[in-house]
């Protein structure tokens, strides 16, 4: 989709963002920009607990690998998929680094058999998976 920036709700002042949303289009999609149109490219992601989290990161990881992710201006996720999206985020890590750190500490996080032990009837139980998530993906 093509917009005129000058009269989008959007702030365009990074003029050096600017040209690498375009580089990107031009180079992948063979599309062609005048000073005034800039696609806008939104990433939206939907609940579903741990899979839709895993799915998301994945998702951002292609964007990534295709070398659009920096043409994101925005990502609205919900449920299971803030959970990666915000986690990533505040690791203050690129996207590849995360997803590697995140997958190992996940595979150990799951061979201790944390996750079997936990009672979501429990707000205690709770409190203590979430904690155990924080250190997970945050650590």
């Amino acid at each position: 989709m093509k917009n005129n920036y000058k009269n989008s709700a959007i702030n365009f002042s990074d003029k050096k963002r600017l040209e690498i949303i375009k580089k990107n289009f031009t180079k992948k999609f063979n599309l062609e920009f005048n000073k005034k149109e800039l696609p806008i490219v939104s990433v939206c992601s939907s609940g579903g607990g741990f899979r839709s989290m895993l799915a998301t990161l994945g998702a951002l990881e292609g964007l990534h690998n295709l070398n659009l992710l920096d043409s994101v201006f925005n990502i609205s996720s919900l449920s299971g998929s803030a959970w990666g999206v915000m986690s990533w985020i505040l690791s203050g890590k690129n996207i590849i680094e995360f997803n590697r750190n995140f997958s190992k500490k996940l595979n150990d996080f799951y061979s201790l058999k944390k996750v079997s032990k936990i009672n979501f009837n429990k707000l205690k139980s709770y409190k203590s998976f979430l904690k155990s998530f924080y250190y997970l993906a945050l650590k």
